[in-house]
């Protein structure tokens, strides 16, 4: 979802031509966001692991154990960290001049 949300501040960094076909690019984009997303997170999962990281919630999930607890205790800290990351992108596309809220 993340890579579709962001297509419209790529566009701003890099615009496109007048005649490219806007449906195939958006469709590649689409594309090329899930691959990299499903390789990713493969790898990610496959190598956690082994150097001692885990996804207690996607185990529970699959594992059938209830995971609230731990869902509850990293909610609040999750929330704040991803509004002062979009805070902060917004502050340093609008310094650089290409911020769309401008």
């Amino acid at each position: 979802m993340t890579g579709v949300m962001v297509l419209p501040f790529t566009y701003a960094l890099a615009p496109l031509p007048d005649n490219a076909p806007m449906q195939s690019i958006i469709l590649a984009q689409i594309a090329q966001t899930l691959e990299f997303s499903a390789l990713t997170s493969f790898f990610g999962l496959l190598l956690a692991q082994r150097i001692g990281f885990g996804a207690p919630i996607l185990k529970g999930i699959t594992g059938g154990e209830k995971q609230k607890g731990y869902l509850n205790s990293i909610l609040g800290s999750s929330v704040i960290w991803g509004i002062l990351g979009g805070v902060l992108v917004v502050l340093l596309a609008s310094c650089s001049g290409i911020c769309p809220l401008n």
